[in-house]
């Protein structure tokens, strides 16, 4: 629903910058020829006809209205400005939301003063681009303010009890994977069948909102038995409208992983091997998303694709 909500601001922003150029190039250039009228006829004595008489006797209207457009641009500006962390990015909140919603709301008087005091004889389709653009804008502005803030699952650390291992994968569930979605990045230089059946017990408690799974492990870790379980939940994920790519780290790179982590694009938590998670008595902590992202993201390009090792490297499981 955001994403629709998002490509609608962006659009109605988009025209209010248009209607917004529109105004400012029409009346400057109103403004330009009335001052020409106004100057030649002085000079050369020039009798105006009645239509040019009005014209520049307009001009001071016009000129106010040059005044309105220069604030026009900054408040289409703005809601551009919102929309396209929106739509590119992540931003996204009740605080924007209600900028968006009052800006869109005086961007509308504005273009109603203008249209009532103002008559450039405009098409009624190119007025239409602003009252429409600024109506998205304030719609989406209003359906971001009226969401009801997601509440964050607690922050403090996760102690594993390892005489409660049941206990500490309900635990789990609800205060690490909950906090999950999109695309699961998981480093584990340990990462094994065991570790993989603990994965797929942790991704199916999240399954509507994992997109994705990448898995770094290491190549001891590979065998038979290894082989045939990743087929087995590779198949069954597809089921559930999620990927995974498994690769292997070269030597040099898993000996320089000290520690294992679980990450998507906003959070990341210090944890356990995964083939022990829930046994081994540890803290799990939350951790920088951004470097461990990059982290895993530099490794992950060098490494070797966990399918191009079976039936060559692969030892005997």
């Amino acid at each position: 629903m955001w994403g629709a909500y998002s490509v609608m601001a962006f659009i109605g922003s988009l025209g209010a910058m248009l209607i917004t150029f529109y105004y400012m190039q029409s009346i400057s250039l109103i403004v330009g020829v009335s001052s020409g009228i106004a100057l030649s006829a002085s000079k050369y004595n020039l009798t105006l006809n009645s239509t040019m008489m009005t014209l520049v006797n307009n001009t001071p209207v016009y000129r106010i209205g040059t005044y309105f457009t220069y604030l026009m641009l900054p408040i289409a500006l703005g809601m551009f400005s919102i929309a396209a962390l929106w739509f590119f990015g992540s931003r996204r909140g009740r605080v924007s939301g209600l900028s968006m919603a009052i800006l869109s709301i005086i961007f509308i008087a504005i273009l109603a003063v203008m249209k009532i005091n103002l008559d450039l004889s405009e098409p009624p389709a190119i007025v239409s681009i602003g009252y429409l653009g600024a109506g998205l804008v304030l719609i989406a502005g209003a359906y971001a303010f009226l969401q009801k803030p997601q509440k964050r699952q607690a922050i403090r650390p996760l102690e594993i009890d390892p005489s409660k291992p049941y206990a500490n994968m309900l635990n789990m569930y609800g205060k690490v994977m909950g906090n999950l979605s999109g695309t699961l990045k998981v480093l584990d230089k340990n990462f094994d069948t065991a570790s993989m059946s603990n994965m797929y017990r942790l991704v199916a408690s999240n399954r509507e909102s994992i997109r994705e799974v990448m898995v770094l492990t290491s190549s001891d870790r590979i065998g038979k038995a290894f082989e045939r379980d990743y087929y087995d939940m590779k198949m069954e994920f597809e089921t559930y409208g999620i990927s995974i790519d498994i690769r292997v780290m070269s030597d040099a790179d898993a000996a320089e992983q000290h520690e294992r982590f679980m990450a998507d694009a906003k959070n990341a938590f210090k944890i356990p091997p995964l083939n022990i998670i829930n046994r081994k008595s540890e803290h799990i902590v939350r951790i920088n998303p951004r470097e461990m992202n990059k982290r895993f993201d530099d490794i992950f390009k060098r490494s070797t694709k966990i399918e191009n090792l079976f039936g060559r490297n692969a030892k005997n499981g």
